[in-house]
């Protein structure tokens, strides 16, 4: 087996974690909202593992470095991550994206919402989640919900729901709803 072999392995089991996590539990919680991830969205999230992968696929088209079976795999791989339903999932207790960890709305210290997308901030070194809103006309009522769960969850708000915010959401002259502030504050007094 040759080191491009060993690498293009790694990569498919790499991108694969990023989508798929076997051991992940079910999402805890009431289901508030699910919305499907763009696949620009995906792109995005996936640069790194798609980038290595599809520089490899693309060596081994010219130098044949790597067997056809394990070629044929990690092509059909790239297309069924790249093409798979993939949704973010809300519920009163957390977030989950796609069939991935499920993580709880105290796991973030905030959000900011930038040209077409939420970034959850996280706390304790945790890394943070992307949320690429669907451009749509629901865009400030995604972010107004999700002030309203992230509130929710450090007021103890149960399953009866979180309390009511209000949004601060602008509109910028191309129709993209955004947050004037660099990040929307949780301080509860």
């Amino acid at each position: 087996m040759t080191f491009a072999t060993v690498l293009l392995i790694g990569a498919c089991l790499l991108l694969a974690s990023r989508v798929y996590v076997p051991w992940a539990g079910p999402t805890e919680g009431q289901i508030r909202r699910r919305m499907p991830e763009p696949i620009r969205a995906r792109v995005r999230r996936l640069a790194v593992p798609l980038g290595l992968q599809l520089t490899l696929l693309t060596a081994d088209s010219a130098f044949g470095w790597i067997p056809y079976w394990v070629t044929a795999p990690a092509l059909a791989l790239t297309l069924a991550v790249l093409v798979a339903p993939i949704r973010y999932t809300f519920t009163d207790q957390g977030i989950a994206v796609g069939p991935t960890s499920f993580r709880r709305w105290t796991e973030f210290g905030g959000l900011s919402v930038r040209r077409g997308r939420i970034r959850l901030t996280a706390i304790d070194g945790l890394p943070g989640v992307e949320i690429s809103l669907p451009g749509r006309f629901e865009d400030a009522e995604v972010v107004t919900e999700l002030r309203a769960l992230l509130r929710g969850a450090y007021k103890g708000a149960g399953a009866d729901g979180p309390a009511q915010v209000a949004t601060t959401a602008a509109s910028d002259p191309d129709g993209v709803h955004r947050d004037e502030s660099a990040a929307a504050s949780l301080a509860v007094v």
